[in-house]
């Protein structure tokens, strides 16, 4: 089974995964969940330096420390910008590095544990525009996961973008 790299979205950490974790591992899955720089337990970083372009750096870094090949990213959210940009350094670096990419959200009964803990999200990762080749990433596979219940208006624009552009396989699925 190839390895799988967890990456959370605003506001939050690798801690966000600890529920899901065991069970994966359980199933035999090689799992890695990276806390980006400046949020989690690395909240002490959090500067006005801290770009999209170093969450993309977290995530290739720990890929290349474990010596990871084959592995399928998984972006929650904001996490989505992340393993795009992480993608398609890859792709071009270590084309072999990569299986597959997901996109998914937590909802529902776990959101007050996840509101607990979430640190303050560095905003000049938004201001910043994520370079990537198209055609390196269009040429992976992708899969976006749709939690559609409860609606969350603030992803619409992804929502949308990936039901018109060819490549994606989008999984709908109520998260209540």
């Amino acid at each position: 089974m190839p390895p799988i790299v967890l990456v959370h979205g605003a506001w939050a950490g690798a801690w966000c995964w600890k529920r899901v974790l065991a069970p994966l591992r359980a199933a035999g899955h090689e799992v890695h969940a990276v806390t980006l720089t400046g949020l989690g337990e690395r909240s002490h970083l959090l500067s006005p330096a801290v770009t999209l372009a170093t969450h993309v750096a977290d995530v290739v870094g720990l890929i290349a420390a474990e010596e990871l090949e084959g592995v399928v990213l998984v972006g929650h959210s904001y996490g989505g910008l992340v393993i795009t940009g992480a993608a398609d350094r890859l792709q071009r670096d270590a084309p072999g590095a990569l299986r597959q990419l997901a996109a998914f959200g937590l909802h529902g009964a776990d959101r007050d544990w996840l509101l607990r803990r979430q640190t303050p999200q560095p905003f000049a990762v938004y201001r910043e525009p994520l370079p990537f080749d198209a055609a390196r990433i269009a040429a992976l596979p992708r899969a976006f996961v749709d939690c559609t219940r409860p609606p969350l208006p603030t992803i619409d624009v992804s929502r949308r973008r990936v039901r018109e552009q060819p490549g994606w396989q989008v999984v709908e699925m109520s998260s209540r």
